[in-house]
C-alpha cells in the first residue's frame, strides 16, 4: 500500500536488499486492472468511476505559468522505479528540462545521506522500537511466515525489520522482486537520475522537503495502518499477486493512470478500509498535509524564476494535489502530452 511513496525509504531499502545483478526473470508487464475488465468487470467499473471522480487523475506533465510572470515552469510525476520504461523521459520533459533555472524535488539527494545519518544517531525511536518492542509482537505467526517470504526472494529477512517501526518495515514491502532483479540502487530511480541529469547540467537543486519533514509526516500515521499493510501483503503473496500488483503500478504509472492507482490497491486490500480512521491518517498525513507545504514552497519558487518540479505523482492528484492546489493560487496548470 505504501508503494514507494517516500524517498527516504529508498536509502534504507537499498541497505538490506541484495544487489547482486540478476536476469529480469520477475519482470513482467501484468496489468491486473485491464485483466479485471474481464475477470471482474463490476469491480473494474467500480475503480473506473472512482478514478475518474478523482481531479487530474490522468496525466503525469503539466506546465505551469502565471498571468503576472512572464515565465513558463513545470510539474512533472514521478515513480520510485528503475524501471528503463520509467527512467527514460519523453523528449518534451528533457527539453522542458533545459529551459528552467532550477530543478526541485521532493527530497536533495546530496543531502540523504548525511540526513538520514543524523536521524538514526539522534532521533532512532523514529526508525527502531524501543525497550526491546518488536514487530513480531503485534503480527500473527502467519503474516510473519508470509512477509520472512516475501523478504527472502529479496535477499532479506523477517528478523531485519523487526525491530523497525511499523511505517519502516511496511515501506520495504514497496519494491517488487523485478525491482531488486534490476539492481536498484539509491542513484538508479527516476527522481535521482532527473537530478543528477539537472545538476550536470548547472540547474540549482532544491528539496521541497528534509528527510526529517518526510519521516515525521510518515512515523505521525496511525501504526494500525501499517500493521494492516502487512497483514495485506501476507495476503497477497498467499495469493499469488503480491508482485503483480507492484508491477502493475507501473503499468498505470507509463499510461499515465494515476487516478486508479488507489482505488486498485484498495481493491485488493484485505485488511484496509476506504473510510477508516487509519486510512484517513494515511491519507492526511502522508498525501494532503505534505501536499500544502509542496504547494507553497513550488508557488515561491516558480515566483523566482522558471523551475522544473518532479514529485511522486501520487501528489499532483487529487483536491489536494499540487495542481489543484496550484491553480487555486492562481496558476494555470495544464496537461501537457507526453513526447515519446
Amino acid at each position: 500500500m505504501i508503494k514507494s511513496l517516500l524517498g527516504a525509504t529508498f536509502f534504507v531499502s537499498t541497505m538490506l536488499f541484495a544487489q547482486t545483478a540478476q536476469a529480469s526473470t520477475a519482470c513482467s508487464n501484468v496489468n491486473l486492472y485491464q485483466e479485471l475488465s474481464q475477470t471482474d468487470p463490476a469491480s473494474y467499473a467500480k475503480i473506473t468511476a472512482q478514478a475518474n471522480d478523482t481531479k487530474n487523475g490522468r496525466g503525469i506533465f503539466w506546465k505551469v505559468s502565471h498571468k503576472d510572470s512572464d515565465h513558463v515552469s513545470w510539474l512533472f510525476g514521478t515513480m520510485h522505479k528503475s524501471d528503463p520504461r520509467v527512467t527514460s523521459l519523453p523528449n518534451n520533459v528533457i527539453t522542458a528540462l533545459e529551459t528552467v533555472d532550477t530543478f526541485a524535488g521532493e527530497l536533495d539527494s546530496a543531502q540523504t545521506s548525511y540526513e538520514m545519518g543524523l536521524i538514526i544517531g539522534g532521533s532512532p525511536e523514529l526508525m527502531f522500537q524501543q525497550d526491546g518492542q518488536k514487530l513480531s509482537d503485534k503480527l500473527s505467526p502467519d503474516t510473519v511466515a508470509q512477509v520472512d517470504l516475501i523478504l527472502n526472494e529479496r535477499g532479506s529477512d523477517f528478523d531485519q525489520i523487526d525491530p523497525m517501526q511499523a511505517w519502516l518495515s511496511a515501506s520495504m514491502l514497496a519494491f517488487s522482486l523485478c525491482d531488486v532483479e534490476m539492481g536498484m540502487s539509491d542513484i538508479n530511480f527516476l527522481d535521482v537520475v532527473m537530478e543528477n541529469d539537472a545538476r550536470k547540467a548547472g540547474k540549482t537543486i532544491v528539496g521541497l522537503e528534509t528527510v526529517r519533514e518526510q519521516i515525521d509526516a510518515i512515523s505521525n500515521i496511525d501504526p494500525t495502518f501499517f500493521y494492516k499493510s502487512l497483514d495485506d501483503a501476507a495476503q497477497q503473496y498467499r495469493d499469488g499477486v503480491f508482485d503483480d500488483i507492484l508491477q502493475t503500478a507501473t503499468e498505470l504509472y507509463l499510461d499515465e493512470e494515476i487516478g486508479v492507482m488507489l482505488p486498485l490497491m484498495m481493491h485488493y486490500s484485505h485488511s484496509l478500509k476506504i473510510d477508516d480512521a487509519d486510512m484517513l491518517s494515511f491519507q492526511t498525513q502522508l498525501l494532503d498535509d505534505r501536499n500544502k507545504g509542496m504547494v507553497e514552497k513550488s508557488a515561491e519558487l516558480f515566483e523566482q524564476g522558471p523551475t522544473f518540479v518532479a514529485i511522486g505523482a501520487l501528489h499532483l492528484v487529487g483536491e489536494t494535489g499540487l495542481v489543484e492546489g496550484l491553480r487555486n493560487k492562481g496558476y494555470a496548470v495544464e496537461r501537457v502530452m507526453l513526447e515519446r
